[in-house]
């Protein structure tokens, strides 16, 4: 056994001894820990980075998918797109045919019709020319012809009678009627069988005049009920005026009476015939106007 001293400095070496194996133990453990950490984290981190991978390839295809998926979609749409753009097109091409069809179509009636509108313009141009002709050879017919207006009809009543009527109104009319001047006499059926006009065709215009010139003159001075009536003609019953006129033809008896009319009712003083014409006047001394047809009248209201 040694001394104390000895044995402690024994102990002391002995202790120095352990704790440097319990250190180098200390730090192999440590070491070993860390090893088995990082291999713990290595792994997790390979994990990781797998997981990651499968899903990022999952998220990739899945999203390839849609894509593909889209994709066909987009084509299926465009391809109808486009089927649909050749139906329209094709619709509008047949349209288009139509329309340059109809286009033509149109453009013929149009011609057809100018050159028909033409011809009725020309036939009316036509027609105008013969109505005047007419109108002219009625007119010159009719210019020896006068008119005797509102005479009762009598029963029985000859030509021989309305003879007698006319000469006994050329005497009170201070005019000579020889028979002589009288190609013809008869009365024209109207819509008043009592009072149907009696014509009186003379056989020169000069006598109808001179008879016409006559009537106005005795009006004129017979003022009031003693203008020529009915026993100026030798005819018996009431006292009804009888009136004188020139014969006119359907045309001018038209004419005359919307002349008459319009002469009321814008304050013309004057209306009348002269060889077959129309005229009206405003006063005594204004200038006097021809009526030819309904448009004169209608300027004289401008």
């Amino acid at each position: 056994m040694g001394t104390p001293g000895n044995q402690l400095f024994s102990r002391s070496n002995v202790d120095v001894s352990n704790l440097q194996n319990i250190d180098t133990h200390f730090v192999q453990r440590n070491t070993k820990r860390s090893r088995e950490r990082d291999c713990d984290c290595e792994q997790t981190l390979n994990m990781l980075t797998s997981r990651m991978e499968e899903l990022i390839s999952k998220l990739e295809n899945k999203q390839e998918a849609i894509i593909m998926k889209q994709d066909e979609k987009f084509e299926k749409i465009l391809g109808n797109f486009n089927n649909n753009i050749t139906e329209v097109k094709q619709k509008n091409e047949e349209i288009l045919a139509s329309i340059n069809f109809l286009s033509k179509q149109y453009d013929d009636l149009k011609a057809k019709l100018d050159s028909l509108e033409k011809d009725r313009n020309e036939n009316q141009d036509y027609v105008l020319q013969l109505e005047n002709k007419i109108e002219n050879l009625e007119r010159k017919f009719k210019s020896t012809s006068i008119e005797f207006r509102n005479v009762p009809v009598r029963k029985p009543e000859t030509k021989d009678d309305l003879l007698k009527m006319v000469k006994d109104a050329g005497t009170s009319l201070n005019t000579t009627i020889e028979t002589a001047d009288i190609r013809d006499i008869f009365r024209i059926s109207t819509k008043n069988p009592e009072t149907k006009p009696v014509i009186v065709e003379f056989n020169s215009a000069i006598i109808k005049d001179k008879v016409i010139h006559a009537s106005k003159t005795f009006n004129k001075s017979n003022k009031g009920t003693d203008k020529l009536n009915m026993k100026h003609l030798g005819l018996e019953g009431p006292t009804k005026p009888v009136f004188i006129s020139e014969s006119l033809t359907q045309k001018a008896k038209k004419l005359f009476f919307l002349a008459r009319d319009f002469a009321k009712a814008h304050d013309f003083n004057f209306c009348w015939s002269s060889h077959g014409k129309i005229f009206l006047r405003k006063r005594e001394g204004s200038p006097q106007f021809q009526i030819n047809s309904e448009t004169d009248l209608k300027k004289l209201i401008k």
